[in-house]
């Protein structure tokens, strides 16, 4: 408090004051008296005078008897000027210590034994407007009013007219934006914003009344979220606001140090929170923290971060400003937002240093969380090359599919998985859908999240782009960049959902002018979706396979690189995959990597953990060593009969040891590995 604030030093000649600042707002008021006076209160509008305003030992105090509210939020409501025709604030309530206000003949109660609560305090109910109000309707109407502040929110904070009114935003007398916050009871609570112009060491950034830590907002419960529904989940409760006003169903944590325990649990009703953190340290460690109990909490979790490329501080505010200058829609641009992979922070993915993560970790070929293009001639193999994948994952991995097939029908995918080996125990975990003769086509959204829930895929596969455009209910798939969109949107991302990979197949453009690394029709098939694949036509009996994009690791770093090579029989069954990175030839056997002695120090958790066993994320951390190693060393140990893996809680893959591996007894293990 700086010495121009203090107003008065006299605590008379202040309650007096302040008693004909009543009495020039009108209404009810009794007469000055030693001790103070009642007046009506200016927060709840009564008729009737129940804020009691009197001296206390080092300012004034008031409260009122009806809606509890204290000084700070009446001198919000009202705006009193002092001798000098200055407004007065909080601060001015309070004066030298010298002063003593009138004992009391009732004896007080020691902080061992407090005075009992005659009557119990009701608890306030959350107002029943969308996202609750708490702000008064006077700072309400002047935050309507005032054009300057709303066009200021709009240019600098990206926060339209309709989410203030909306959301119920106030604008206090001296400037500051009035925030509609809840505090941990649930009781409404609103904070004050100030600019960044206006703060100073002694005036903060924001400030809210009493002693209660503030909630997240808007509260996860609100009506507004729908069960199931996609959400955000931000740092501040401005950039929830903006989230908000571009479309995007966000909740903003009003500081990395107020998630509390327990405010998992309440996004369980949720479909997915997606992350998106502030590009500091802070921010990145709160993001892994709170991620992480998220999905104990068996919520499904996407971080997203902005790298070290922009600016210290960078956050969704700044984001969706450059979107603005680039005339991108924000929704989609955080899409496009690097995701944190195993773990990382995601500062390193972005970086230009080499990554642990060069190879696609569902099935030898797709990522978790990630949309894919797979897409080639007619004939080529790319629905073998999937359904191989699948099956990779299936066995080696315990994943589950879900297959909607749009074009082969029952009988050639029959057909297909019998020569790719098939055997029930696979089927069981392979979930196909005939679509060819449905009309009408679907799936669409709420079909997607139905699937995705019943059977908690790893991988969904699309066979192919254009039957599930049409079961969206759009016309033309190769022209329309906004359907492409909404199918996107609407159809492939929901499938994602847990942590599965989507994966979509499509066709190769006809002609030599086509442009190379893009699917037919749209270039919104290639922008929108995180992987871009091609399938070779098979030449002598192996099909290549070629990553245009890879958006998750930037592994495809060289555009049109082979990233892998599938040898064929015969009988048009896949007999092995070759890595092209692999110094031997197509036609020369391919002697599996081995990992060993990361199959030693996985086998040794394992055994360690006993017959509980362990997620892959808990298994991956209990050992040390490079990330995709560990995978590796996994799916050996798997597909060698070491450990054995099964469908544990919110479908995660769970690890037991089944016999014990070491490389000194490995016969198989190669000498550059040890």
């Amino acid at each position: 408090m700086s010495a121009p604030e203090i107003t008065y030093r006299n605590p008379d000649a202040l309650i007096e004051r302040l008693h004909g600042n009543f009495s020039a707002r009108g209404g009810k008021i009794t007469a000055l008296k030693a001790n103070g006076f009642d007046a009506c209160c200016p927060v709840h509008g009564d008729t009737n005078p129940s804020l009691h305003v009197s001296k206390g030992d080092t300012g004034i105090v008031m409260n009122c008897r009806t809606c509890k509210a204290k000084a700070p939020e009446v001198m919000e409501a009202v705006g009193f000027l002092d001798d000098n025709g200055q407004p007065m604030t909080v601060a001015s309530l309070f004066y030298e210590t010298t002063h003593k206000a009138p004992t009391s003949s009732k004896p007080k109660a020691t902080h061992l034994e407090p005075v009992p609560d005659p009557k119990p305090k009701e608890k306030r109910q959350t107002p029943p407007t969308k996202f609750g109000s708490s702000v008064p309707t006077a700072d309400r109407e002047r935050l309507q009013a005032a054009a300057d502040v709303i066009a200021r929110l709009d240019a600098e904070r990206a926060i339209d007219l309709d989410t203030i009114t909306t959301a119920g935003l106030g604008l206090s007398r001296d400037g500051r934006i009035v925030l509609p916050t809840y505090n941990r009871e649930g009781e409404p609570s609103p904070r004050l914003w100030r600019w960044p112009d206006e703060r100073t060491d002694e005036l903060k950034k924001m400030h809210g009344a009493g002693a209660s830590s503030p909630d997240l907002y808007p509260r996860p419960e609100t009506p507004a979220f729908a069960d199931g529904a996609d959400v955000y989940l931000v740092e501040g409760e401005l950039d929830a606001l903006v989230g908000l006003t571009h479309g995007m169903q966000t909740i903003g944590c009003p500081g990395t140090n107020m998630w509390k325990p327990g405010d998992a649990e309440r996004f369980a009703r949720f479909g997915s929170v997606t992350i998106i953190t502030d590009a500091d340290d802070g921010g990145r460690e709160w993001a892994t923290d709170v991620g992480n109990e998220l999905r104990e909490a068996g919520v499904r979790v996407i971080v997203r971060d902005f790298g070290d490329t922009v600016p210290k501080g960078y956050d969704l505010t700044d984001h969706a400003l450059s979107c603005r200058a680039n005339d991108v829609a924000l929704s989609m641009a955080i899409e496009q937002v690097p995701a944190v992979i195993g773990g990382r922070v995601s500062g390193s993915i972005v970086s230009r240093e080499p990554l642990d993560l060069p190879v696609p970790d569902v099935g030898g070929m797709f990522y978790a969380d990630a949309v894919h293009m797979v897409y080639g001639d007619g004939g080529s193999g790319k629905t073998y090359m999937v359904l191989a994948a699948c099956l990779t994952n299936i066995r080696e991995q315990g994943g589950t599919v879900v297959w909607f097939d749009y074009e082969s029908g029952n009988n050639r995918m029959t057909q297909r998985c019998e020569l790719l080996g098939f055997t029930e125990a696979d089927d069981a975990r392979f979930h196909y859908y005939d679509l060819t003769r449905q009309s009408p086509l679907m799936p669409n959204r709420t079909d997607v999240r139905a699937y995705v829930k019943a059977h908690k895929p790893t991988i969904v596969v699309f066979d192919a782009f254009a039957g599930a455009f049409v079961g969206a209910g759009m016309t033309d798939e190769n022209t329309k960049r906004h359907e492409i969109e909404a199918v996107l949107d609407g159809i492939f991302r929901p499938a994602k959902a847990d942590g599965a990979a989507s994966v979509v197949l499509d066709h190769k453009p006809k002609g030599s002018e086509a442009k190379k690394g893009y699917p037919i029709g749209n270039e919104r098939k290639h922008s929108g979706v995180d992987v871009v694949i091609e399938v070779d036509s098979p030449t002598e009996g192996v099909t290549r396979m070629k990553g245009w994009k890879d958006q998750v690791t930037g592994a495809y770093n060289r555009r049109g690189k082979k990233i892998a090579e599938y040898v064929w029989s015969s009988d048009s069954r896949i007999v092995r995959a070759v890595d092209v990175a692999d110094a031997q030839t197509a036609d020369e056997p391919r002697k599996p990597f081995r990992p060993t002695t990361l199959m030693q120090r996985v086998s040794e958790a394992l055994e360690a953990a006993g017959a509980e066993g362990l997620s892959t994320r808990k298994l991956e951390a209990a050992v040390s060593g490079n990330q995709s190693g560990k995978r590796a060393a996994i799916a050996a140990l798997v597909r060698e009969g070491y450990v054995e893996v099964e469908a544990g809680a919110y479908g995660a893959t769970q690890h037991r040891s089944v016999r014990t591996y070491r490389v000194a007894d490995d016969e198989l293990a190669l000498d550059v590995d040890r």
